[in-house]
């Protein structure tokens, strides 16, 4: 299954940019009101020695459909996989059976940092800085505009901190600050909206689901918290079984 690319000469022209986003081929046909945007963290580089680092960060960020390869072969194909992507169609859906094709091409992601990470670097893998969740922002933004979608589920916390700020800066912007909402074992989950050419979209921040994560009991979250998202995913039987 490819990738929509209605939008893909837009966004080249976005320099926050450096991955073009997966778009699902049935995605634009969704309602506005209908239609999630998954936002993963960062891609990862894991070269085998440190003198390979350089080559392969270079290879990754020349490889503008990389976003896309891992949702192709990953989450789609299940071709190979992380925890991360494991647990994710498992948030959505509320199940361990999922048709995979369906959901991937009703729905959109890409990773909010662009800018690859050293995941084997000395020390622990590396982390996006202030600065790179700030530019992160002002690239979300350009995103939205063009896919409109009704809802935005955060893989992670981290940008929470980042984004009062940012949206305080950028102009013609409206949006609803930060909340916490209520602790989902030893995290607590928030939510926020944006306004972006007349069009509200909710933005939905989870715990990370890399390791740690319970994708049962953060489901049982959504179904609480953010019914509508949950009612119009649970009606398009993307799986008939609802066993953990």
């Amino acid at each position: 299954m490819n990738a929509d690319t209605h939008f893909d000469k837009t966004f080249t022209t976005l320099s926050g940019l450096i991955w073009l986003p997966w778009v699902g081929p049935k995605y634009l046909a969704r309602p506005t009101e209908a239609r999630l945007l998954v936002v993963g963290e960062s891609h990862y580089a894991k070269p085998a020695s440190p003198d390979q680092l350089a080559r392969v960060l270079q290879d990754h960020i020349e490889s503008v459909t990389y976003t896309r390869e891992v949702v192709s072969e990953s989450l789609v194909d299940d071709d190979w996989t992380t925890p991360t992507l494991t647990a994710l169609p498992k948030l959505i859906t509320g199940a361990s059976d999922f048709d995979r094709e369906r959901l991937w091409a009703d729905t959109s992601y890409y990773n909010f940092v662009q800018r690859m990470m050293h995941y084997n670097r000395e020390g622990g893998p590396e982390r996006p800085s202030w600065d790179d969740y700030v530019a992160g922002w002002a690239t979300f933004v350009d995103v939205v505009r063009l896919l409109r979608p009704s809802h935005c589920l955060f893989l992670g916390l981290a940008a929470v901190h980042s984004f009062n700020y940012a949206m305080n800066h950028t102009e013609g912007i409206e949006h609803t600050d930060i909340e916490s909402t209520e602790y989902v074992g030893r995290a607590q989950a928030r939510r926020a909206s944006v306004t972006v050419d007349g069009h509200t979209t909710e933005l939905i921040f989870v715990q990370h689901p890399g390791k740690y994560f319970s994708w049962s009991r953060w489901h049982g979250y959504l179904s609480t918290r953010h019914t509508q998202l949950t009612n119009w995913i649970d009606e398009q039987k993307y799986t008939d079984n609802k066993e953990a």
